[in-house]
């Protein structure tokens, strides 16, 4: 299949004559024109002379519509870069179509004469000659020369410009459909005052042309009209190359395929090629018209890094040129099995920054549309900047900021109420000179530094409370505050930077949920304020942002009353793009105890409850926890056991109070010893500068008169917080993107599940603790029942005593009701330790009510000879029976008395007789047997959830948390007595006994339960055998 090949108008680059038909061709670069591949001989060449007139006028928006233009393209497009390269550059410069530009290139081929080789003609005697293909291309090329067409050629390109864009519009909108040179006449006739015509001029075979720089359409037209073809003067036009046939050579043998491969190959290396001369081009052409700027004493601020970027791009590009010139003059083998060094995705890159490089296509910002220059995105240079808020400058540009002369049109109904600031600007901010143009028509000129100042203080207020709005959506039921953020409003880069990454990771949630849980006092909430100032942009100028009607005032209580919840709306464009939600949670450990813990964990439940999901979860610390002690471990406990296990992925961990790598690794591993694997999760370690700043109104102030300062020494570092929170900003946004990027969530279902859980296993743990407390004293009594202790009672029962019987028990008879002394849970008054006697005969409560010698709770120790009570005796002077020092002990809680009747039945059936003892052994061992079936049910049922619980939950052992919950009791119980509370110490004490009794009742429960049951069927048989033996002896 013939290819034809276009010729650029103005010259004859590759000296065609008609002497070259039959030569040899290449398409793949470098010397077009090869040997002689068929024999030229005039009898060979067929000549016609049918005329044809072709024209094409054509909008060059880009350079694909260049080359649709010019008719290049496909497998030629590298032979027509390689050997037009200079020619090119006619056709193109930096003035591309834009909303005030406008260029057509108008073409005209006028064909007069065509001469083409015969099919027939013979083929050189050296091409048979050839052994390789790759010899073949080398000499020969693949194609060669079978078709001339001369004649006239005419370029002719028409620049319009106007600063009126509705008539450009309104001119593109007219030619959207086909374009011809008359009607685009008529419009620019119509339209001719406003619009700026310039051409150029590029024609060859035709007679002289007078006019070649056009300055108005007329004569545009006039070079259009007075185009003739000169038969003298014919130039090639087209030339067809036709692929060399097999009579050529019996060597040129490929398949088919192959062929097509290779050809393919070439056209996408030649299209790459095309685009990359057309860069350079523009480059050059770019580089050439800010060169003199670089001496211009104002404006080479703006083109220094410009034009060095130009250079090193142009470079760059020539290098890519090079490299593809190499592969493509490999050998053909080499080709099909090279991969092409450049891929579209590639190329499209390398176009685009060029295109913004030079500012002929437009560059998006987070701030809107700039089209002028820019260097890797950032504006540079003169440029319109169109904002996403309706606003529009047009001036200079410095890294992306307005700075120098400009002026900027705000849209209709801005929140600053002005039309125009036309003038000096620094760094985005107006300066002097400018004039201020209101929306009521008032005109303000800013003459000095401090006109400049108050306009710029003004602005600012306005932007920051339009760009952030806050609504609190409370309710008697929940605690809501939504911040509205505006994104386009916001000027903050690193802020942008954020928002851009985090709409691309959290792709289909829309909404982040975030909640932060830990003790009181770690600085959570004033640290989730920090974090609103950073999320809403607001860093730079930071505002307080706690909910202060949910702030409790005590010392050592959670500064948060009650969950909140603050949801982040994010807008761009008037749009809503998505949504952070923060849940800020009361913190454990306040003064409240446990049981306000409770309440927190309900309230939170209740929360989340309604959430769809949590993404994340952050365990908010003190820097200064450097050892494993008990409050955190029962924070840890409380939070935790609630989350369920696959809520572990969620997990972060956030240090406050902490600027120190070594300091936060070690509150890590000291977490690590009580959650294991928590500190391989995230962790961020912050010592917040918003907790001191001076806008935060919460923050802690010593000293408010001037009197009480002025003696303080020491650096005052109010300046540098500032400085310290923007310098944290970015670790702070990466965590929230680590979070997000980690795309993990769990249900928030599981929490509420878990905890109820947890309640059920404590509520069968009360039944346990009852049980086995019943099964130990059935077992108890049935060992006094055995037979050597049934005979002993027998035979001493008629001369025993009731008190003696009792006392040996360690009872007394006191109402007539068995009663034995225990400590209570009422401390004596003053927090003090008193000397008691344990003697059960004996009546006295206490011996010495605040003893002052030595805390001894060791009973019998020989300390006591010196109590006050003794007077120097070893017998205790105030008991009514003068105990022994043996029997005393020192006890922080008053005694109280209990009363025991089975221990009275007992005495009783010993009294009647071994019948009535082996009788009451039976009832005691239907007692045990009940009492042991229901503890087997029980431990059957508290078995099951306990491994559920386990399995379950992030932190599921049930001994960790009886234990920190009981401790902590006992530390709540001390400080009760030391402030003589002692209703608050006997409820404690009670809530303690339970505990006790609990972790009693899971020991017994992670016992060998064959071990329990032997036990106790030994004490049963071993009493029924002995009883037996016994009643034999008695019938006997």
């Amino acid at each position: 299949m013939s290819l034809v090949l276009p010729m650029p108008a103005g010259g004859n680059n590759l000296l065609i004559t008609e002497n070259d038909l039959g030569r040899g061709f290449s398409i793949d670069g470098g010397n077009a024109k090869k040997s002689q591949v068929f024999i030229f001989e005039k009898e060979q060449i067929k000549s016609t002379f049918a005329k044809t007139d072709s024209n094409n006028l054509t909008l060059i928006r880009d350079n694909e519509s260049l080359k649709s233009a010019l008719d290049v393209g496909g497998e030629l497009s590298l032979s027509y870069g390689l050997i037009s390269g200079k020619a090119i550059g006619n056709y193109i410069d930096t003035k591309t179509s834009n909303n005030e530009r406008m260029t057509f290139l108008y073409t005209r081929r006028i064909i007069d004469k065509i001469v083409e080789l015969d099919c027939q003609a013979k083929p050189s005697n050296d091409i048979s000659n050839v052994t390789s293909v790759d010899s073949l291309k080398s000499v020969y090329g693949l194609f060669y020369i079978s078709k001339i067409e001369y004649g006239a050629t005419l370029d002719l390109k028409i620049t319009l410009e106007s600063s009126n864009t509705d008539i450009m519009n309104q001119i593109k909108s007219e030619l959207s459909g086909s374009i011809s040179i008359g009607a685009l006449s008529l419009l620019i006739e119509s339209s001719s005052s406003e619009i700026k015509v310039t051409s150029s001029v590029l024609a060859g075979g035709c007679k002289p042309i007078n006019k070649t720089d056009i300055q108005n359409f007329d004569d545009t037209m006039g070079v259009i009209y007075s185009f003739e073809v000169d038969p003298e003067r014919l130039v090639p036009v087209r030339m067809e190359i036709s692929p060399i046939p097999s009579r050529a050579t019996q060597l040129f043998t490929l398949d088919p395929i192959d062929l097509s491969y290779y050809k393919n190959k070439l056209s996408s290396i030649g299209s790459f090629y095309w685009e990359f001369q057309q860069m350079i081009t523009q480059l050059n052409d770019f580089s050439q018209l800010i060169l003199p700027l670089l001496s211009d004493e104002d404006l080479s601020i703006y083109v220094q890094s410009l034009y060095s970027k130009v250079v090193q791009q142009v470079a760059s590009l020539k290098k890519t040129q090079n490299s593809l010139i190499e592969l493509v003059q490999n050998s053909m083998k080499t080709i099909l099995d090279s991969e092409i060094p450049y891929t579209e995705a590639t190329f499209s890159e390398i176009k685009a920054n060029v295109q913004q490089l030079i500012g002929s296509t437009f560059t998006e910002t987070y701030k809107g549309r700039w089209i002028g220059p820019s260097i890797g995105g950032i504006p540079t240079y003169k440029g319109t900047y169109k904002y996403k808020d309706g606003s529009k400058y047009e001036g200079l540009c410095l890294k992306g900021k307005r700075h120098g002369n400009g002026k900027l049109t705000y849209g209709n109904g801005n929140v600053y109420k002005l039309k125009t600031i036309d003038g000096i600007w620094e760094n985005d901010k107006v300066s002097f000179p400018s004039t201020v143009t209101y929306e009521e028509g008032k005109v303000e000129e800013i003459l000095d530094s401090k006109s400049a100042a108050i306009l710029r203080k003004y602005l600012d207020e306005k932007r920051i409370l339009d760009s952030v709005q806050v609504r609190n959506l409370s309710t008697t039921d929940e605690f809501i505050f939504k911040y509205i953020v505006k994104v386009d409003s916001i000027e903050d880069e690193e802020f942008q930077s954020f928002f851009k990454q985090a709409i691309k990771s959290i792709d289909d949630r829309k909404r982040y949920y975030f909640m932060l849980l830990g003790m009181t006092g770690t600085g959570k909430t004033t640290m989730v304020e920090f974090f609103l100032n950073i999320l809403t942009g607001q860093v730079h100028d930071p505002q307080p942002q706690r909910a202060i009607e949910l702030e409790n005032k005590g010392v050592g209580q959670s500064k948060t009353k009650g969950v909140c919840r603050y949801e982040i709306e994010y807008y761009s464009c008037n749009t809503w793009m998505f949504g952070i939600t923060l849940v800020d949670t009361p913190g454990f450990a306040d003064s409240g105890g446990i049981d306000k813990d409770r309440q927190h964990i309900k309230s939170i439940l209740s929360a989340v409850g309604k959430l769809e999901r949590i993404d994340s979860v952050s365990y908010v610390v003190n820097g200064a926890l450097t050892r494993k002690t008990l409050e955190p471990l029962r924070v840890l406990c409380n939070v935790f056991s609630i989350l369920p296990n696959e809520a572990f992925q969620c997990v972060s961990t956030i240090i406050t109070f902490c600027d120190n790598t070594n300091q936060a690794g070690g509150v890590r591993n000291v977490l690590n010893e009580m959650l294991d694997g928590i500190k391989d999760k995230p962790a961020i370690f912050i010592d917040n500068p918003w907790s001191q700043h001076l806008k935060n109104k919460f923050k802690e102030i010593y000293g408010k008169d001037d009197s009480s300062t002025s003696s303080l020494l020491g650096v005052d570092n109010t300046e540098e917080l500032q400085k310290k929170m923007e310098a944290k900003t970015l670790v702070v946004q990466n965590f929230f993107l680590n979070r997000i990027t980690s795309k993990t969530s769990f249900k928030p279902e599981g929490m509420k599940i878990l905890n109820d859980l947890k309640d059920e296993i404590l509520e069968k743990l009360r039944g346990l603790a009852i049980t086995v407390s019943s099964l130990c004293t059935i077992t108890r009594l049935l060992n006094d029942l055995t037979d050597t202790n049934i005979q002993s009672l027998i035979t001493q029962s008629e001369s025993i005593t009731m008190d003696k019987w009792l006392k040996d028990r360690g009872f007394a008879l006191k109402g007539d009701k068995p009663q034995c002394k225990i400590m209570g849970k009422e401390p004596w008054p003053g927090n003090v330790y008193s000397t008691v006697c344990y003697a059960p005969e004996c009546l006295k409560e206490v011996c010495h009510k605040g003893c002052s010698i030595n805390f001894t709770p060791i009973k019998g120790d020989n300390i006591f000879k010196g109590c006050a009570a003794f007077r120097g005796n070893t017998n205790c002077q105030e008991c009514p029976s003068q105990c022994s020092y043996e029997q005393h002990i020192h006890v922080k809680y008053k005694l109280e008395w209990i009363e025991n009747d089975k221990v009275l039945e007992l005495y009783y059936s010993i009294k009647n007789g071994a019948l009535d003892a082996i009788k009451k052994t039976e009832e005691y061992d239907i007692q045990a047997k009940e009492l042991k079936k229901t503890y087997s049910k029980q431990l059957s049922e508290f078995s099951k959830l306990k491994t559920k619980f386990k399995d379950l939950s992030v932190l599921g052992d049930m001994h960790i948390i009886l234990y920190s919950t009981k401790d902590t009791y006992k530390q709540y119980m001390d400080i009760a007595q030391q402030a003589n509370d002692t209703d608050r110490a006997s409820n404690i004490k009670k809530i303690i006994d339970e505990l006790e009794s609990f972790i009693k009742a899971l020991k017994t429960t992670e016992e060998d339960e064959s071990k329990f049951e032997e036990q106790f069927d030994q004490v049963k048989t071993r009493s029924k055998e002995k009883s037996s033996i016994h009643i034999w002896k008695m019938l006997m």
